[in-house]
């Protein structure tokens, strides 16, 4: 489109006689970013993870939100009812975020509860609950920041009306060293770059991730003895197997629609 307006410009000077004036005038669409604040969640002091401050980051992180540094809240609500708008409305806060964490019913589990209040409708916070959400989970210690992105993603989605994608992963392929000591390696992380696991490391080049469309499964090219191969990980059962591994290339691996599995 930048490049067409370019062109537009550029015949429209032409057409000009030479002593008139032109005047161009550039413009930039941004959005302003929302005002919300997350309060600090209730949690146990044993809990090495701070769920409010990782949903904080998340909303913050995607420029939609501005959020407010915990040093300005002039409050820090644990109920619904302790809520003043007035309060968040003077630091200019049109959203307030409030939570709980308490222990998941498994050993090793939490669970989230959540309330995303509106300040703008007026001096009663009761009536100023636009979002609730009770019982999140994180299943284990490696699920307790998920339940974080989870309520980030409910809240980005209610203001948004677009699906969060704070609580997915991304896969990525990282080289190091030259020539014979040049490794690569397949890496998964969360969306925010944190809990890093290695999937496979290679003195041959790893290329091309894909994730299958339910997000169980991801697929990628290796090598083997020097011919391409693709290999599949199953993420349920740890399964990391060779899928099509012949004479030729085999590449760019890409999942049929939902329903379908080429792999069984």
């Amino acid at each position: 489109m930048k490049a067409l307006r370019v062109l537009l410009l550029a015949a429209a000077v032409a057409a000009v006689p030479a002593r008139a004036d032109l005047t161009i005038t550039v413009s930039n669409d941004v959005t302003r970013p929302q005002p919300i604040a997350v309060v600090p969640f209730v949690q146990p002091p044993e809990l090495p993870v701070d769920i409010a401050q990782i949903v904080d980051d998340d909303l913050k992180r995607c420029g939609l939100f501005r959020t407010l540094p915990r040093s300005d809240m002039l409050e820090r609500p644990t109920e619904v009812g302790q809520v003043n708008p007035r309060n968040w409305r003077a630091v200019g806060m049109d959203n307030v975020v409030i939570g709980k964490v308490a222990p998941g019913s498994a050993p090793g589990s939490i669970s989230v509860d959540f309330r995303l209040i509106d300040t703008t409708h007026g001096d009663d916070p009761n009536s100023a609950v636009i979002l609730s959400f009770d019982n999140i989970a994180g299943t284990d210690k490696a699920h307790w920041r998920s339940a974080a992105h989870q309520v980030a993603d409910k809240i980005y989605e209610k203001l948004t009306g677009i699906r969060g994608i704070f609580n997915t992963q991304f896969a990525y392929v990282v080289s190091t060293g030259t020539g014979a000591t040049r490794k690569f390696q397949m890496l998964v992380a969360d969306a925010d770059g944190e809990n890093r696991r290695t999937i496979a490391i290679s003195r041959e080049p790893l290329m091309s991730p894909a994730w299958s469309p339910d997000g169980s499964r991801l697929a990628f090219v290796g090598y083997d003895h020097g011919y391409s191969a693709i290999y599949v990980q199953n993420w349920r059962t740890g399964e990391l197997k060779k899928f099509v591994g012949e004479r030729g290339i085999n590449g760019a691996p890409a999942w049929s629609p939902p329903g379908a599995d080429p792999t069984r």
